[in-house]
């Protein structure tokens, strides 16, 4: 049963870039793989989805990737925000979820 998910990801990153990440998960601080893994990245301002469900391979430290694509700003804001969702042990007596919210440098709306 996993008590603890931690990220080790960069907190800004700019527009159109990847990031990658990783996912610790841990069960009274030792180390364990959940039965299943699984993320999404929202924007919490707007509400909109920007990478739906995604299934990883459990493991006790995931290496993934939340695609460029997915960090396209769409408003003249200066900075906008994406917050990922990890989710161990989805639809069991043990799910737990947890998230992480990074921010995303808009370069069109950087003062020429």
């Amino acid at each position: 049963m996993t008590d603890r998910i931690t990220f080790t990801a960069k907190e800004r990153v700019r527009e159109g870039s990847a990031l990658p990440v990783t996912a610790g998960f841990r069960t009274a601080n030792v180390a364990t793989a959940p039965t299943t893994a699984k993320y999404r990245v929202d924007d919490p301002d707007s509400g909109c989805e920007k990478v739906g469900w995604t299934n990883l391979t459990p493991a006790s430290s995931i290496a993934f990737t939340i695609a460029a694509s997915a960090n396209e700003c769409g408003s003249c804001r200066a900075i906008e925000r994406r917050e990922l969702v990890v989710m161990a042990d989805a639809g069991l007596s043990t799910q737990f979820v947890e998230r992480m919210v990074y921010e995303i440098e808009n370069l069109g709306a950087l003062p020429a």
